[in-house]
């Protein structure tokens, strides 16, 4: 079993919404002072890579690579699924794992999934700054190519990532606490060289940015992408959008600069030269200034788009970024949630929805304001007929194919459809982008709203 008095624990408030900075700090492993925090509120975690110093955790402070964790979940606490319906999927989930091809030395179970653990029998030591990001980014591709091999999606990974700490309570949920297991699967080790030929590296592609179509040149984003991360940071501390923190800098040894939130050191840092919040450029896994004031929107309950154009609002503001080129943007150049890139050029001739491209720029009509408000007063008991009769008026500009409106009124509630359309209107008023095809937009925002629940039927 996992020895943990050689692991960094960390203690975070499980409460996103409360956030209690007081419940944040590195505790020894010491049962009663662990039992104490988390007996307030507060999640306990640890670190799967040792620590050099082990009252941090950070890549740079990574001192040996000797696993690999995964964060594997069926479901979020806001999906509100039933226990059945949680523990149905855990038991497939659990099947998927036990049948690769290289188990998991151990299984942390979580209350919404597992976190597979991987402890290899040659951990490789990381002598330098260059050494352990070195090894970061080929953990995450190794990640990468175990997703592309498996179809196993974990999520947010790091060489120093943290994992549920075993015998604490998992409360997220206050009201249903769940306690943290850890099992083991596999007693035999492998390599890290064994482990890569059977799961080889590649790049992740929700990260990289070279196989995607570049911002263009002028864009709202782009300017404030490629504005001085530290002089963002410097502009946006103490408001009420990154909950009034206040962020200040430290100089490390490698030229790099350590942020440091209310006063204490994070495992965060600024790559000077390649302006980005930690790694080795932009597009390589690391935050833009966009993606962290967003994580803050998150945090608050915003769901990712919301958050996310309220971000690109806010520090568009601040920065005081003019958008000059305004007309020459179109919808190619909108950052979308996840670091995804939907691309709905007008010169390509099939749209997302299986229709042909029509060039006519996005305009809030009266008619379109009409069918805005009848959308607002349908509910899940309003006929998917009516919903997709009020879509085909309102993107009539744009064909699709047969069909494909129904399908949307029969995939997704009113109140998905109608708020998916605000935020359409929201973001080519404010000037983020100009929409050339409001269907193709509309379609690839509403995949990340929640679709109907279907109810089962009661067997006779």
């Amino acid at each position: 079993m996992l020895n943990f008095e050689d692991f960094t624990i960390l203690s975070l408030d499980d409460n996103k919404k409360r956030d209690n900075a007081k419940l944040r700090a590195y505790l020894p492993y010491d049962r009663e002072k662990i039992t104490e925090y988390n007996n307030k509120g507060a999640g306990i975690f640890f670190s799967t890579n040792p620590q050099i110093n082990p009252l941090k955790h950070s890549r740079i402070n990574t001192r040996e690579w000797k696993y690999i964790s995964l964060d594997l979940d069926v479901a979020k606490i806001e999906d509100k699924l039933s226990k059945e319906t949680v523990g149905a999927r855990k038991v497939i989930l659990l099947t998927k794992i036990k049948s690769l091809k290289i188990q998991p030395n151990y299984i942390i179970e979580t209350n919404h999934g597992y976190q597979p653990l991987w402890e290899f029998s040659n951990g490789i030591v990381l002598s330098s700054v260059k050494e352990r990001l070195e090894a970061n980014e080929l953990y995450k591709k190794t990640i990468a190519g175990f997703t592309a091999k498996t179809g196993l999606e974990s999520e947010g990974d790091s060489i120093s990532r943290l994992v549920r700490l075993p015998e604490t309570y998992h409360q997220k949920d206050p009201n249903n606490p769940f306690l943290i297991k850890i099992y083991v699967l596999n007693p035999n080790k492998v390599t890290l060289e064994d482990f890569i030929k059977v799961y080889p590296p590649v790049e992740d592609k929700v990260f990289s940015f070279e196989k995607k179509k570049p911002i263009q040149s002028g864009s709202v984003i782009e300017k404030i992408i490629y504005y001085s991360v530290k002089e963002a940071l410097i502009k946006i501390s103490g408001s009420k959008e990154v909950n009034h923190e206040q962020f200040s800098f430290s100089t490390n040894s490698n030229g790099t600069l350590q942020l440091i939130v209310d006063g204490r050191r994070t495992g965060q840092w600024i790559d000077i030269q390649n302006n980005t919040i930690g790694g080795a450029g932009i597009g390589a896994g690391n935050p833009t200034i966009i993606q962290f004031v967003q994580w803050y929107g998150v945090r608050r309950g915003d769901d990712k788009t919301t958050a996310r154009s309220n971000a690109i609002l806010f520090l568009k503001k601040i920065l005081s970024i003019t958008d000059e080129q305004k007309k020459n943007v179109s919808v190619d150049s909108l950052e979308l949630s996840n670091n995804k890139y939907i691309n709905t050029n007008v010169d390509v001739d099939v749209n997302d929805n299986g229709g042909c491209k029509k060039t006519v720029n996005f305009e809030l009509t009266q008619s379109k304001q009409r069918v805005i408000a009848d959308l607002k007063k349908c509910n899940y008991r309003t006929s998917p007929k009516i919903i997709a009769t009020l879509l085909e008026n309102f993107f009539k500009v744009w064909p699709s194919f047969d069909g494909y409106w129904l399908s949307i009124a029969q995939k997704y509630p009113p109140r998905a459809i109608w708020r998916t359309i605000d935020d359409m209107v929201k973001t080519n008023q404010n000037g983020m982008c100009s929409i050339r095809n409001a269907s193709a937009y509309f379609s690839s925002l509403i995949k990340y709203r929640k679709p109907r629940k279907i109810k089962k039927r009661k067997s006779i």
